[in-house]
């Protein structure tokens, strides 16, 4: 007899003669535990696969081989697998003869930070295992674990109610694709708060209703789809009193919606429009976001040329109420693409052993106060920089995202201030040159830029590459190696601090507003208010009434 299986605390699977088994079972039953016999064809993972295991190992080597693109754990060793160890067919005759580790490694997924599990299979068999091997009262929370098809169930509610506990529990879902044509509704966030949301005869969502679908961006309200045009336009609101770490975002002073954060936009919109790359974003004007104040948004995409390109820009004006619809500035503009193209391994290769080989590691002590000094002023949700390495002309970086920002983290293809921390080494590495001058380095154009449905990212590893030129080859991935992006071309352009400084000096002297003072009448018995040469006298403080109110020159 062998042991085939351990799935968990109170799971275990034996494996071998038969006759040795059901004395077993008698035994088991006899003491209280509960036995079951699985349906099988044969006596897998014990010694009646000896007799197959060379014809096994010679089929296996016959086979290509090749090592696995996103990070796998083994349930032969209850462990990440190593490069190599899978294409190795002494591993497979190990995984056809030997015991399966199924709860070594849900342990090892818990360990890295995995908390949801989704069961891809027949039936939730394996869900049930994942709980109860899970369930240790170590008081941090039980994982999530749920299945996607159950048998005797229908498949698409089965399917639905599965990605559904997913979403709650943290998963990026793309319910776009699963239900089309349908729109987001709020739900209600506080639970004594007694509302009916759901849409009853009659019914209709304010968006829909004027002919423009709920926005699923933080940064974006509405989304409308001309007709008869192809084109599309979002409009939303940003500030950073609604979105408060965006005030951690200065350069030299100035309150400025990061680059990373167009680049972001970019994306969510390339997916909402059926592109898959930010193919090029050139950014034009900064939005600048001083504090107490917002900015409105217009994106506005042009329907697909010959090529399957659209041209897309972002807009933006002060939001103050007016209602004039003037004064828009264009601060990016680019192309968005559909290739199908997904990550080269290669690209990524280097991003699964970390820290990276044969690479210097590059000292950050007091990183952030000498960038302060040079006009890039970080507050602590955009200091992410953990760790920075160079190997040869390359750069390696692992970035984080704060804590405080995680709640928030879900709602981005990837959050801006990670994206960002992420580029920050390419300022860092040029702190000795910029230091010699009055010049600052800001990202100017994205040019290949994919984001792939990953899940939501708190922690990056990152590969910048000389690309030729000011070109730099940006690779984003996960804290396992996986790729999460890439940018095939990030170009960083010198600015003079003092004409990017002087730039905000001239829009806040152009500004005019209308002011009244509010100043002592001559006798000391009333108040009244001056413009200029002109006194408008109120009614208040004893004065007569057929004074108040009279204009004196």
């Amino acid at each position: 007899m062998d042991v085939a299986a351990v799935n968990g605390p109170e799971a275990v699977v034996v494996s071998g003669d038969a006759g040795v088994l059901e004395g077993l079972v008698e035994r088991w039953r006899g003491r209280g535990w509960r036995t079951s016999r699985l349906r099988v064809s044969h006596a897998f993972h014990s010694s009646h696969m000896d007799g197959v295991l060379e014809e096994f190992r010679a089929t296996v080597s016959g086979l290509e081989l090749r090592d696995p693109v996103i990070p796998l754990v083994s349930t032969v060793t209850g462990a990440l697998a190593v490069p190599g160890q899978l294409t190795d067919p002494e591993y497979w005759v190990s995984q056809l003869r030997g015991t399966v580790r199924f709860h070594d490694a849900t342990q090892t997924l818990r360990e890295e930070g995995v908390g949801l599990f989704l069961e891809v299979g027949p039936d939730a068999v394996l869900t049930g295992m994942i709980r109860n091997g899970q369930d240790d009262g170590d008081g941090d929370g039980a994982v999530t674990a749920v299945p996607l098809l159950r048998a005797r169930h229908p498949e698409t509610d089965v399917l639905a109610a599965g990605l559904a506990a997913a979403h709650v529990h943290g998963a990026r879902v793309d319910w776009a694709a699963f239900f089309p044509g349908a729109a987001p509704t709020d739900l209600p966030t506080y639970a004594f708060r007694h509302h009916r949301y759901w849409l009853t005869s009659g019914q209709r969502a304010k968006g829909r209703a004027a002919g423009a679908d709920r926005s699923w961006h933080p940064f974006l309200d509405t989304a409308v789809d001309l007709a008869g045009r192809g084109d599309t336009v979002l409009s939303g609101r940003i500030g950073s009193d609604d979105h408060p770490w965006l005030a951690d975002h200065a350069i030299d002073g100035n309150v400025i919606l990061p680059a990373t954060a167009f680049l972001e936009l970019g994306a969510a919109v390339a997916a909402r429009t059926g592109a898959d790359r930010v193919e090029q974003l050139t950014l034009e004007a900064p939005l600048r976001l001083p504090k107490g104040e917002a900015a409105r948004l217009q994106i506005i995409v042009e329907a697909a040329g010959q090529d399957g390109t659209r041209a897309f820009s972002v807009h933006a004006r002060p939001d103050d109420g007016d209602g004039d619809d003037t004064g828009w500035t264009r601060c990016a503009s680019g192309t968005l693409a559909a290739t199908g193209a997904g990550p080269e391994p290669d690209v990524f290769a280097p991003l699964r052993t970390w820290p990276p080989r044969d690479a210097t590691e590059i000292p950050l002590e007091g990183v952030y106060d000498r960038l302060a000094g040079l006009g890039y002023e970080y507050g602590l949700t955009f200091q992410g920089l953990r760790g920075l390495w160079r190997h040869g002309e390359e750069l390696y970086a692992e970035v984080r995202l704060p804590s405080q920002l995680h709640d928030t983290a879900a709602a981005f293809a990837i959050h801006p201030a990670l994206l960002d921390a992420a580029i920050q080494p390419l300022v860092v590495t040029a702190a000795e040159t910029l230091a010699s001058g009055d010049l600052l380095r800001l990202p100017f154009n994205w040019q290949g830029a994919a984001f792939w449905n990953t899940g939501t990212p708190t922690a990056l590893r990152v590969r910048l590459t000389p690309a030729g030129g000011d070109d730099v080859f940006v690779a984003f991935a996960d804290q396992h190696g996986s790729p999460v992006a890439e940018a095939r071309a990030l170009t960083m352009r010198p600015v003079s601090r003092q004409s990017f400084t002087a730039r905000f000096a001239a829009e806040d002297a152009a500004v005019h507003a209308l002011r009244w003072d509010v100043v002592e009448s001559g006798s000391g018995s009333g108040l009244g208010s001056v413009l200029g040469d002109v006194v408008f006298v109120g009614g208040g403080g004893g004065l007569p009434d057929e004074v108040a109110g009279t204009v004196v020159w």
